[in-house]
């Protein structure tokens, strides 16, 4: 996912002018490049769906880090506060990280 997350990221950058489409996809090459292993269980997306039915969740888009975190039982740290509160009681893994303000 975290794939998805740096395409997103650089896509809305290049989106609102901050960085050329040119360096984005410059970007999205050098990333990509990486060495770095990536996990993607078949189980996931079965279980974030499941997920986003339970916490009403309006996608199934912040249930697929739920999923992963319980798959690999490590904690979650999310900046969106309703799905902290939504699913903090069942998954004490998740923690709340507040922030101020983004900016991309």
């Amino acid at each position: 996912m975290l794939r998805y997350e740096v395409v997103s990221a650089l896509y809305r950058k290049a989106l609102r002018d901050l960085v050329t489409w040119e360096d984005s996809q410059a970007a999205q090459a050098q990333f990509l490049a990486l060495d770095i292993e990536f996990q993607d269980p078949q189980v996931l997306p079965i279980r974030a769906a499941e997920l986003a039915r339970i916490y009403q969740r309006p996608n199934t888009y912040d249930a697929f880090y739920l999923a992963l975190a319980e798959y690999l039982e490590c904690k979650l740290w999310t900046a969106d506060e309703g799905l902290f509160n939504a699913v903090r009681k069942d998954f004490c893994y998740t923690c709340w990280l507040r922030v101020k303000s983004l900016h991309f």
